[in-house]
């Protein structure tokens, strides 16, 4: 009976504190499918399994004084428990954290957590009053990686005005010489985040592969 309650408790314990760290994200169910990938690996189900009735019947035993003795559970069940949601909330912790992106307007830096990861220079757009910008992307010693312009233009319907605009940012990379249309307008904070987020830059140049997925995406 007491074995009964013990594997009961344990299994709440256990959900109590998968809810607790899930619902603590943003990204639940992100989150979610990295427990379950966990869990898989560490074949946690069948531990689980076992706790829930699966154990395989043991004797009874007499002890000395001719009293029925309870089945202890062994030590390493709880041991391996303990090491499943330690890996667990571990996981949770570092991908609940998120990237500080900044753009230092005095220095012309774009920081990451702190630390410096490219410089953005920026000019007044033609014709746009100073209210958008063309940004330009470079390394820390100054090497131009890529172009961000702005553009604004009519949009038309068969040869006619339709009194809409369309305005975009053309974000051309210098080493590939291709380039991809975002729509919308930026600020540098917003152009910072865009090269950071996709992670575009990596040993001070334009890594290959994230380029290309950028240019899929956009």
């Amino acid at each position: 009976m007491n074995s009964t309650k013990l594997c009961a408790t344990r299994v709440c314990l256990f959900k109590i504190i998968i809810y607790i760290v899930i619902f603590r994200n943003s990204l639940i169910s992100y989150h979610f499918n990295v427990t379950l990938h966990l869990l898989s690996t560490l074949k946690l189900k069948a531990m689980l399994e076992n706790v829930n009735g699966a154990q395989k019947p043991t004797r009874v035993k007499m002890n000395s004084d001719g009293l029925k003795s309870t089945p202890s559970f062994k030590r390493t069940s709880w041991t391996s428990l303990g090491i499943v949601l330690f890996l667990v909330m571990l996981s949770f912790t570092s991908f609940g954290q998120k990237q500080k992106i900044e753009f230092d307007k005095k220095t012309g830096f774009i920081l990451v957590n702190g630390e410096k990861y490219a410089q953005l220079s920026k000019e007044n757009a033609p014709g746009q009053m100073g209210v958008n910008k063309n940004f330009t992307i470079s390394s820390l010693e100054g090497e131009e990686l890529c172009f961000m312009t702005f553009h604004q233009e009519e949009i038309y319907d068969r040869g006619h005005k339709t009194g809409n605009q369309r305005v975009y940012y053309t974000i051309s990379f210098v080493e590939s010489n291709r380039s991809s249309e975002k729509d919308g307008t930026m600020g540098a904070t917003s152009a910072a985040k865009l090269i950071v987020k996709n992670k575009l830059i990596m040993d001070e140049k334009i890594d290959p592969e994230a380029e290309k997925k950028f240019h899929i995406k956009y």
